[in-house]
């Protein structure tokens, strides 16, 4: 994790954190952590790049955007970026324990099947698909 946060510091000079308000358990609100991957900017870019969001519903996913950092493409591809998260699911404040909780734009459009979401807290069977759009409640 040092080795990250070296790399991240010196490529980027930019925070080695990312900091992000998440949706918990019962709707409650706290701050996830994450190595950053991604420009300092990258979250006011968002609302430029919607026009590229290839998936659906309330989750923004693009290939297309360039908004990563050159480490970002590795740590991302290899859950790297996801170890500081360890100390959020320590406390509990996770939906479910191992899989992303949502950002709270994305809980404003959700419907009454997926803010069921927000009621579960062990981990489903199909491990690894954490999002809204990869799994199925």
């Amino acid at each position: 994790m040092i080795l990250v946060a070296f790399i991240i510091k010196v490529t980027d000079r930019g925070p080695i954190f990312f900091k992000q308000v998440r949706v918990g358990k019962g709707g409650r609100f706290f701050y996830c952590y994450k190595f950053r991957s991604m420009c300092v900017d990258a979250e006011q870019k968002k609302q430029d790049l919607m026009h590229l969001n290839e998936a659906t519903g309330p989750v923004f996913k693009s290939k297309r955007t360039r908004v990563s950092l050159p480490i970002g493409v590795i740590i991302r591809k290899l859950s790297i970026d996801e170890f500081p998260q360890f100390f959020n699911r320590s406390e509990r404040r996770h939906v479910r324990r191992w899989s992303a909780s949502p950002i709270p734009s994305e809980v404003d459009q959700y419907g009454d099947h997926e803010r069921k979401r927000l009621t579960i807290l062990r981990a489903s069977p199909a491990s690894g698909k954490s999002g809204t759009q990869q799994r199925h409640l």
